[in-house]
């Protein structure tokens, strides 16, 4: 069998698997990079709260260190490549951060209650949810992406 009976040349074929799942292009990686910043600026919220008193709130202290090192972590995977997998972490990690912090100021999370509004609450969450838009246009992108390969 030679390359032009499969359908397309043996070098494109190798080139096509070694794609990410992720969207690829620029498009894609500016949505991943500013996702990976949007991750940043929560997490860096998150310490700034944690080293300005929150760190001696027992179990909101050592899970905003989680939600810090778990925000630098993802931030870096999503700067390193785009693969599907890396952006459904993205989303959860800003989605379950976005509902801790909901439910801190509703019902109360482990015994504490957040305010609604201050300046750290404001810049979190607008980059929590942007984080979601922006991974979700990522996907999107890898979606299309995918279905072009095809």
């Amino acid at each position: 069998m030679t390359d032009t009976e499969v359908g397309e040349p043996r070098q494109q074929r190798a080139v096509s698997r070694a794609r990410p799942a992720g969207g690829t292009g620029l498009p894609a990686t500016v949505l991943r990079w500013l996702a990976a910043a949007a991750i940043l600026v929560s997490g860096y919220e998150h310490y700034d709260l944690w080293r300005g008193g929150y760190k001696l709130i027992p179990v909101i202290g050592p899970l905003f260190v989680v939600n810090i090192v778990a925000a630098v972590v993802i931030a870096g995977l999503l700067l390193w490549r785009g693969h599907v997998l890396i952006l459904f972490l993205a989303a959860g990690f800003a989605a379950t951060t976005l509902a801790a912090f909901i439910l801190s100021v509703t019902v109360g999370l482990f015994n504490f209650t957040e305010a609604l509004t201050g300046r750290a609450q404001e810049v979190s969450g607008i980059a929590e949810i942007a984080t979601l838009l922006l991974v979700g246009a990522a996907f999107v992108l890898s979606l299309r992406g995918r279905s072009a390969a095809a």
